[in-house]
């Protein structure tokens, strides 16, 4: 069994546990609470819930990321099925080769799985491999375009400076970027 079909064999495990356990606990409660679980349930859109994930994100048979998380919700939100990331998360960015060319970390995300688009938020940091980082409070991840980018403010320490400024655009892999409005520059005194 290979691990894409192990993966599934999992996440539909955990569908069948969760909606088993969610039978169980209404099943418990006295009458006049048991209606309104229901329908809090039903309101949600609540499609599933993961522990300790790691997902790997590829195109064309080629490893472009892998993407890990202590906790995952998958819920419909309107036309869209959305995942969640509330408790953490961490990104690895791949060269064609299969080495790591740069990671993301930041306290929450989400993915519109419709669009393909992932927004991370809070404390979001960008790592290359060529000893940049970048610190922001919002990026989007826009997977079929390859691009990073944000309209809010950011911070680029690299080995010889610091550039502030807001708005950036760049490739997924924090390689090549360009900030939109810079606001200043500190250089960095070896």
């Amino acid at each position: 069994m290979g691990t894409s079909q192990t993966i599934h064999l999992i996440m539909n495990t955990l569908k069948i546990l969760t909606i088993i356990i969610a039978i169980l606990f209404v099943i418990g409660c006295e009458p006049e609470n048991k209606q309104q679980i229901l329908q809090d349930i039903k309101d949600k859109d609540f499609l599933q819930e993961s522990f300790k994930v790691t997902y790997y994100y590829s195109d064309s048979a080629i490893m472009k990321a892998k993407i890990t998380t202590p906790h995952l919700v998958e819920k419909k939100v309107g036309q869209d099925i959305q995942t969640e990331a509330n408790r953490g998360i961490k990104i690895e960015f791949y060269t064609p080769s299969g080495a790591i060319e740069s990671y993301l970390v930041a306290d929450k995300a989400r993915l519109y799985n419709e669009k393909s688009i992932g927004e991370a938020s809070g404390n979001v940091i960008v790592y290359n491999d060529k000893q940049e980082k970048l610190e922001t409070e919002k990026l989007i991840w826009e997977q079929h375009k390859n691009i990073l980018h944000t309209n809010s403010f950011v911070k680029i320490t690299t080995p010889k400076e610091v550039i502030f400024g807001e708005g950036l655009e760049s490739n997924t892999t924090f390689t090549k970027y360009k900030i939109f409005k810079i606001k200043g520059t500190l250089t960095i005194q070896e």
